[in-house]
């Protein structure tokens, strides 16, 4: 019966030796998956910046096409009136 007893001590010892690995390996995983999600976080703030400089860029590049195209249409019309004084003139 004590060599009986000694086994079981030795089998409980084992599975708990077992489960302590494995919440070892467990928080482990979990610690790189938390890694991971902050890395991923991280990164998704680096690209809301980018995309923030790059809406007020492309909001500038749109009024400056605007004004060249306000400029194009302003020298179109004063090239034609120049025509017409011409073609008065002959």
């Amino acid at each position: 019966m004590d060599n009986q007893s000694e086994q079981d001590k030795q089998d409980e010892r084992k599975k708990r030796n077992e489960i302590q690995r494995e919440v070892i390996m467990s928080e482990s995983d979990l610690k790189k998956i938390i890694g991971e999600k902050i890395a991923i976080e991280s990164n998704l703030l680096h690209l809301k910046k980018d995309m923030d400089h790059l809406r007020m860029e492309m909001d500038q590049k749109q009024k400056q096409l605007q004004e060249v195209e306000r400029d194009i249409q302003t020298k179109e019309m004063e090239v034609s009136k120049i025509k017409k004084q011409l073609n008065a003139v002959q």
